[in-house]
């Protein structure tokens, strides 16, 4: 028997609040707050009329050329005249009987001069009222670095509306023997694309970054960078676990139930390590630690914060304490003030340096969304009870659920699950999987090959007309990371574990297609023993929730049903926590409604 896959994704524009109707109460126009602002508007109002409106303001001694007239035909109408018929002019009759008014109050100008504060402040509060009830809080943006593009978000009618306006490449390249980050070109890019957004027609109030975890850089005494920004899969770290236990006698048991982070080559604390290693230089001249989104937002305004839900995947932060686990870092000889006070999502670092300024035509405020993009990707899932557990499908995916408490006893150790920050100090519990890397690596082989990348759908076609080819690898060995050839590398693995080795496009597929699922199917069954539930769904998002055949495969394997999207569920869950700080949403359970 086959689940299906449904076919009704949970798209970005349904995600809604609840609908309000344009006829409001007077009480609901002016709230609480909006009086307050209504006091200080009325006193601005006054000050840029007594100032700027040369023929009614009580400070000029002329009162002419058209407001003259209109003070006439009011007086005119007071006294009976009526307009066009008595008295003519061009105007409208309203602005004839807002002076007439303005005339009876005092008899004189200064009545007429009241009436323009007024109507000057009652047309400030419609306009805001309006723009609060059409576009909430104006335009958010989120520079979603993993995935390469810059989204300007918007709130009309309740929903969150995406736009994307820029888009760029990423890589790594090898440098002085590492897989290295063109971290400048990525800053230079982030700048490309906010001048975009200006260039689009939108002023964002706010920007959030977010890109993948455990990757940093280090900045010396002058806030300028020192080495390179090597990349997770670089092959620095062999060793440094086994290293860890033999010189400091940190099992990864002891470590896991300090930090509930699951054993990844690439941790951040074992690129640390491979870093004091290889360039002890580099750690001794440090003075601040940063990683990558925390570098990006210190170049767009100059304020150095570590935001919780990356900081959490270094693996050097408590899982109880979720700050740096001092201890640990005194023990591992790693320089204490070199970390930044640990910020959370929603925390507001500072508004853009003027440099960037003048380079972007805008100034905004640079707020933290939550920094790790499965973190945001996780806000924006469409969750149908407690018992949906989630997919976040991109380049990597991570399978889970958000937990009140961390679960680091050794059954969770020995299924190495991790307990990564979430928002609002919920832990995301995930099982690491290597993803869509392995597909990405085909497409981008392939290409390399005959000059031409096929589409993803022709890569999915050629997979269908394998359907039958029953190898399967498994996704998570680190043969995987950084092959020199991925789909001769899926081929090995099949030789190496003595099954049928794939021998066209098709079959390589396939064989990636049944290696994910069945790993997903694993990480649901290990993940309803270790939290005790059982399961009834699983919503992905992310890019790969595209894929409608990975959907229906999952599906297949799992036994549960799977709902798909959002697809840009990283850049939503960014833009969440901006529209909540901005109160456009309440919290995040009104958010996701």
């Amino acid at each position: 028997m086959h689940n299906t896959a449904l076919e009704g994704s949970t798209g970005m524009n349904e995600i809604k609040t609840e609908k309000k109707n344009l006829y409001l109460r007077f009480s609901d126009w002016m709230d609480g707050a909006l009086w307050h602002r209504a006091l200080v508007l009325l006193a601005l109002s006054a000050a840029v009329i007594t100032v700027f409106s040369v023929y009614t303001t009580p400070i000029s001694p002329y009162y002419g050329n058209d407001s003259a007239f209109f003070l006439l035909m009011g007086k005119g109408v007071t006294q009976g005249k009526i307009p066009y018929l008595d008295l003519y002019d061009q105007k409208g009759p309203m602005i004839f009987y807002v002076n007439a008014l303005g005339y009876l109050l005092t008899g004189d100008r200064y009545g007429i001069f009241l009436m323009q504060i007024v109507n000057l402040t009652a047309a400030c509060l419609i306009v805001y009222r309006l723009a609060r009830f059409w576009l909430r809080s104006g335009a958010s943006l989120a520079v979603v670095a993993a995935y390469l593009f810059v989204y300007v978000g918007t709130v009309q009618d309740g929903r969150i509306v995406l736009q994307e306006v820029y888009r760029f490449e990423n890589g790594v390249r090898r440098k002085d023997g590492h897989l290295c980050w063109d971290i400048d070109t990525l800053a230079r890019e982030v700048i490309n694309g906010l001048r975009a957004a200006h260039d689009a027609g939108f002023a964002p109030a706010t920007i959030g970054i977010d890109t993948w975890a455990v990757d940093f850089v280090l900045l010396d005494e002058a806030g300028q960078r020192i080495g390179d920004a090597v990349a997770y899969r670089d092959e620095r770290t062999e060793g440094i676990r086994e290293a860890l236990e033999k010189e400091y006698g940190l099992t990864f048991a002891e470590h896991y139930a300090r930090t509930g982070i699951q054993y990844q080559p690439f941790n951040t604390v074992y690129q640390l390590m491979a870093l004091k290693k290889e360039h002890p230089e580099q750690l001794a001249a440090a003075k601040t630690f940063l990683m990558v989104p925390d570098y990006l937002n210190y170049l767009l305004c100059g304020v150095a914060a570590n935001e919780y839900t990356n900081a959490s995947t270094t693996a050097l932060v408590g899982a109880d304490s979720k700050d740096w686990d001092d201890a640990l870092l005194q023990r591992l000889g790693l320089p204490r003030g070199i970390f930044q006070p640990i910020k959370t999502a929603g925390t507001v670092l500072g508004h853009l340096t003027p440099a960037v300024q003048a380079e972007v035509g805008f100034d905004a405020e640079v707020i933290l969304p939550a920094t790790h993009d499965t973190g945001s990707a996780f806000l924006a899932v469409p969750a149908r009870d407690e018992f949906a557990a989630y997919l976040s499908s991109g380049t990597w995916s991570l399978l889970g659920v958000e937990n009140p408490r961390a679960i680091t006893n050794p059954e969770s150790c020995a299924a190495n699950f991790t307990n990564e920050g979430g928002y609002e100090y919920r832990y995301r519990y995930l099982k690491n999987i290597m993803g869509l890397w392995m597909i990405q690596s085909i497409r981008r082989e392939l290409g390399e090959q005959t000059g031409t990348r096929p589409s993803f759908p022709e890569l999915i076609a050629a997979a269908k007309g394998a359907a039958d080819f029953p190898s399967c690898v498994d996704p998570d060995d680190n043969r995987f990371l950084a092959p020199e050839s991925m789909i001769e590398e899926v081929k090995a693995a099949c030789a190496d574990t003595q099954q049928q080795v794939p021998a066209t496009t098709g079959e390589v597929m396939q064989c990636v297609y049944n290696s994910l699922t069945q790993d997903y199917r694993r990480a649901v069954e290990k993940l309803q023993m270790l939290t005790g539930k059982t399961y009834t769904s699983l919503n992905i998002v992310g890019g790969g929730s595209q894929d409608a055949y990975l959907n229906q495969q999952t599906a297949n394997a799992t036994g549960l049903p799977v709902f798909a999207g959002p697809t840009e569920g990283t850049a939503l869950g960014n833009l969440m926590v901006q529209f909540i700080h901005a109160g456009v949403f309440a919290d995040l359970a009104e958010a996701r409604a």
